[in-house]
């Protein structure tokens, strides 16, 4: 295997700067977060849940997501109200509720992606060919290597 000549420090800073461009045509994905009224905090919920092999307590989802209890409990609190997300009750332990993404909080997350995506590929299709092949190139093998991973 042959040595790198970069660093993970240049690379992360090159990944950080090609982010910035991709930002600069999310004008889609701008507009459709404001439409829906949706923060930060409730993406990485949402986000969360509709990963999670488990359905978790709001406790569970505030120590694994780092948010405070009271933040993790408004928020999702919030979703349930937009029935983005349910609760239900632990089948062992009736005191613990447990959260789950509910199909509109899955229907959100993909119209998300897609605006997302659609503004990549504004981006993305302004490169000339030849970039574009060695773009497609480089990425595939990272995906493979970064594939199952928590995301």
């Amino acid at each position: 295997m042959q040595a790198s000549t970069e660093t993970p420090h240049r690379v992360a800073e090159q990944l950080v700067a090609l982010w910035h461009h991709c930002l600069s045509d999310a004008t889609r994905l701008y507009s459709l977060l404001a439409e829906l009224d949706i923060g930060l905090t409730d993406m990485k919920l949402m986000h969360h849940l509709s990963h999670s092999r488990t359905e978790p307590t709001v406790k569970e989802l505030a120590d694994s997501m780092r948010l405070s209890l009271p933040g993790a409990s408004r928020a999702a609190d919030a979703l349930l109200r937009r029935g983005w997300v349910e609760r239900r009750e632990d089948e062992q332990d009736r005191r613990m509720k447990r959260l789950r993404i509910t199909d509109d909080g899955r229907d959100v997350l993909r119209r998300v992606e897609e605006a997302r995506l659609a503004g990549l590929e504004s981006l993305i299709a302004t490169l000339p060919a030849e970039d574009l092949d060695r773009l497609g190139a480089a990425i595939g093998p990272i995906l493979r290597e970064l594939e199952g991973r928590t995301p």
